[in-house]
């Protein structure tokens, strides 16, 4: 089961469109089975999904938020959105998917 607040589930989401993307165009530019053959496809997919989760989620992280004003003690607080996938904020999330995908690479 996949868990997340706000826009988290691009964190999942990004990575999967890109690796069938990447994986239709190089079979088809190169030849059916090019990218079962070649790990780095999925290599960069991985490292390119992590960038823009990463860069999405420091976006969605620098948002203004809403300000409230405590009327007795005239504290302020601001509220924002957490957007998580797996209770783990999107840009944290963007660096991990670039880490498995540079391993991924070294591994196969």
């Amino acid at each position: 089961m996949i868990v997340w607040q706000g826009w988290g589930m691009l964190g999942a989401m990004i990575p999967m469109v890109l690796y069938l993307t990447d994986r239709f165009l190089f079979d088809q530019m190169y030849g059916r089975g090019y990218s079962d053959s070649h790990v780095w496809v999925s290599c960069l997919s991985l490292i390119l999904g992590g960038v823009l989760v990463a860069i999405l989620g420091m976006k969605f992280k620098t948002a203004p938020g809403r300000e409230l004003v405590d009327p007795n003690t005239g504290q302020r607080v601001v509220l924002r959105r957490k957007h998580t996938i797996f209770y783990i904020p999107l840009e944290i999330f963007g660096a991990i998917l670039i880490v498995f995908g540079v391993g991924h690479f070294f591994i196969k």
